[in-house]
């Protein structure tokens, strides 16, 4: 599917996937937040649930899928009780304007084969005696 036809989509699937993604950004941002606050490294937090590193790193990286039980089980491993708050979602989707507008690019006069500056006159052609002298 291209790009555009996904930022105009506005379904029901559409609609469900960008939920659950920004529930599982929401969680595992939260996690880290109270991880960090808590001062308990990655590695800390591994031993402490009785699982290996590499499932810790899933976890925060998204790799893993969340389940209650581990948020759950983090929570009580950081002396914390996980609840859930839902709140409504806007009836009206965002407009997204996906048109592409041409920017004009700036004129140039090369100085020398390194360096690059804007004309002046806006004109990529300078009269003679504008140019820097030769060395």
């Amino acid at each position: 599917m291209a790009a555009n036809e996904l930022l105009t989509k506005h379904d029901d699937t559409f609609d469900r996937l960008v939920r659950q993604e920004e529930f599982i950004l929401d969680v595992t941002e939260t996690l880290t937040q109270f991880l960090q606050e808590s001062g308990v490294t990655k590695a800390e937090l591994a031993k402490r649930l009785k699982r290996s590193p590499g499932f810790v790193s899933q976890v925060f990286g998204g790799g893993r899928n969340l389940t209650l039980r581990t948020i759950s089980d983090i929570a009580t491993v950081l002396s914390l009780r996980p609840t859930l708050k839902l709140s409504s979602v806007p009836q009206a989707a965002p407009v997204i304007d996906t048109q592409w507008k041409r920017v004009p690019q700036p004129q140039w006069m090369i100085r020398d084969k390194e360096s690059r500056v804007p004309s002046p006159s806006g004109s990529p052609i300078q009269e003679q005696a504008a140019w820097p002298a030769a060395a």
